[in-house]
C-alpha cells in the first residue's frame, strides 16, 4: 500500500495497525532484536506516514492494517492470514514515500541467530506447501 503526497510535497497518509513490538536495526537496516518503540503505540492511534523514520519489521501484528488519507475521504486496508505474521513498514521521515506490507519472516530471518523462530523461519520440506490470503479492501466516505 501507498501513501499519497499533498501540493507541498508531505505524506498525507496514515496508518494504522496493532503491533506488539517492533524489530530494531542495525546500520545495514538488518534486524538485530525486538522491542519497544514509540511508533508501536503511535501505530495504534493512527501514526502520520512521515512521524518516524522507519524501515522495520513489527512482530504480533493483528493481520490488519489500514492506510488512510483523510483530507481526501478514502481508505484501504489490508488484511492477511498466517503465515503472514509480519508487518514491514518503510516510512522515511520528512519523505514521500510510503510501503506497508505484510510478509512471512523478518528481513534476513535465515541468519537471525538465536530468534530464528520468532522471525518467521521456516523451511518448507519437498512437496510442501504454505497458502494463504492477503486481502485490500478500499474504502471512499
Amino acid at each position: 500500500m501507498c501513501a499519497s503526497t499533498t501540493s507541498d510535497g508531505s505524506v498525507s497518509g496514515s496508518i494504522t495497525a496493532h503491533v506488539e513490538q517492533m524489530w530494531l536495526v542495525d546500520q545495514n537496516v538488518l534486524p538485530t532484536r525486538v522491542g519497544p518503540h514509540p511508533a508501536v503505540d503511535a501505530l495504534r492511534r493512527g501514526m502520520n506516514a512521515d512521524e518516524f523514520d522507519l524501515d522495520n519489521n513489527f512482530s504480533g501484528w493483528s493481520r490488519s492494517a489500514t492506510v488512510a488519507w483523510r483530507d481526501e475521504r478514502r481508505q484501504v486496508t489490508l488484511t492477511a492470514e498466517a503465515p503472514f505474521d509480519h508487518l514491514v513498514i518503510f516510512a522515511p521521515a520528512n519523505d514521500v514515500q510510503l510501503c506497508v506490507e505484510p510478509v512471512t519472516n523478518t528481513t534476513d530471518c535465515f541468519n537471525a541467530k538465536d530468534e530464528r523462530e520468532r522471525a518467521g523461519h521456516r523451511v518448507l520440506q519437498p512437496g510442501e506447501a504454505i497458502s494463504a490470503v492477503l486481502k485490500w479492501t478500499p474504502r471512499r466516505d
